[in-house]
């Protein structure tokens, strides 16, 4: 099977433990349906010194790019964050469940966007096939409103993932985990022209 990359990047120490347990979590779900994943849990604020928070994506670039070089079957990267809004702002309830909602974010100043709003888009419409309004939206961005690049030149199927908020439960996050993961395993039979079994 093909491979996927799912990487962490380290915000704040509140949510950091919170993002790997995410990351760990679909690389879990991924594994159990066959497929073969990468996990990067490189934690900047603790190895490089004079940490600079903004240049997180300069520190994460040269590990991704390590990676996808000594990968080169890597099919899709994932980076998986939450958001800083409040529950009521991050999570919907179907089927008398609650579920953390995600949304994602993609760099306009990357070269290879348009590919990643696709990606994205494509993700986007099979969740919300599942669980209609668990994917919010896809957010483009530039230097003016963020980083505008966030390593998605690296790969073309990459997507940078919000999800839930710093409120939201481990086990509300993890039902949604299962829907991505669903997802992304019947994208990557689609993408290589084979079927689900």
């Amino acid at each position: 099977m093909g491979s996927k990359e799912i990487t962490k990047l380290s915000k704040d120490t509140q949510t950091s433990k919170d993002k790997t347990l995410l990351g760990e979590d679909l690389t879990k779900k991924l594994t159990a349906k066959g497929m073969n994943v990468t996990q990067l849990t490189t934690d900047y604020p603790s190895i490089v010194k004079n940490f600079d928070y903004a240049k997180s994506y300069s520190y994460s670039k040269d590990t991704l790019s390590k990676e996808l070089s000594n990968h080169k079957s890597l099919d899709y990267v994932f980076d998986i964050h939450r958001d800083s809004q409040p529950k009521d702002q991050t999570t919907i309830m179907f089927d008398k469940l609650n579920y953390a909602q995600l949304y994602f974010v993609v760099g306009k100043e990357n070269p290879n966007w348009k590919e990643t709003i696709e990606f994205a888009t494509k993700l986007q419409n099979k969740l919300n096939k599942k669980i209609p309004g668990i994917s919010k939206d896809i957010y483009s961005k530039d230097h003016s409103s963020g980083n505008g690049k966030y390593n998605q030149s690296l790969a073309e199927s990459s997507a940078l993932i919000e999800i839930g908020g710093v409120e939201n439960i481990l086990e509300e996050n993890y039902r949604t985990i299962s829907i991505l993961a669903d997802v992304i395993h019947q994208i990557w039979h689609e993408d290589h022209g084979s079927t689900l079994s």
